[in-house]
C-alpha cells in the first residue's frame, strides 16, 4: 500500500504553491512604489527587495524539500473562485482546491511573517508542535534588518 503524504509534506506543498504568489505580489508592490510620486521611495524599495530575497531563499528550501521527498506539483491553475493544484507523491496523484479567500488569508499571514511580525496568533492552539513547519513560526533572526 502506498503511503499518503504526511502533514509536514502537505505544509511544504502549500508553501510551494503560496510563496511564488507572494513574490508576485511583492514585485507588483515594488513596481507601484517605484513608479509613484513619492518623496524618495528607495528605502522602501530596498527593504522590500530584502524581503523578496528572503522569500526567494525560503522558496528554494521548500522546492529542495519537495524534490528530496519525491513530491512534484504538476499543475497550478486559477479559476474564478479557487486555486487548483495537482500533486504527485509516491505514485499517488491528488488534486487539491483552495478557495481564493483562503489563499488570500494565507498570503497575508506569510506577508506578516516576512515583514517581521509575530504570526503565532495565526497558528491554531490545537496544532501539535511537531506539525508546525519551520517556515510558519515567527522570525528568530535579523535576516531582514541586514543591509
Amino acid at each position: 500500500m502506498k503511503k499518503p503524504m504526511t502533514a509536514e509534506e502537505l505544509f511544504t506543498v502549500l508553501e510551494a504553491v503560496l510563496l511564488p504568489r507572494l513574490l508576485r505580489i511583492l514585485a507588483a508592490d515594488m513596481e507601484r512604489m517605484s513608479t509613484t510620486k513619492w518623496h524618495d521611495p528607495s528605502p522602501y524599495i530596498d527593504w522590500l527587495q530584502r524581503v523578496m530575497d528572503t522569500v526567494t531563499k525560503d522558496d528554494r528550501i521548500v522546492r529542495t524539500a519537495l524534490r528530496e521527498a519525491g513530491i512534484r506539483i504538476d499543475t497550478i491553475e486559477d479559476t474564478e473562485t479557487l486555486v487548483r493544484y495537482t500533486v504527485r507523491c509516491r505514485g499517488i496523484v491528488s488534486t487539491r482546491d483552495m478557495l481564493h479567500e483562503h489563499v488570500d488569508a494565507a498570503l497575508l499571514i506569510r506577508m506578516r511573517k516576512y515583514f517581521g511580525e509575530d504570526i503565532t496568533p495565526y497558528v491554531p492552539d490545537t496544532m501539535p508542535p511537531h506539525l508546525i513547519s519551520p517556515w510558519l513560526v515567527p522570525w528568530t533572526d535579523d535576516r531582514l534588518s541586514s543591509p
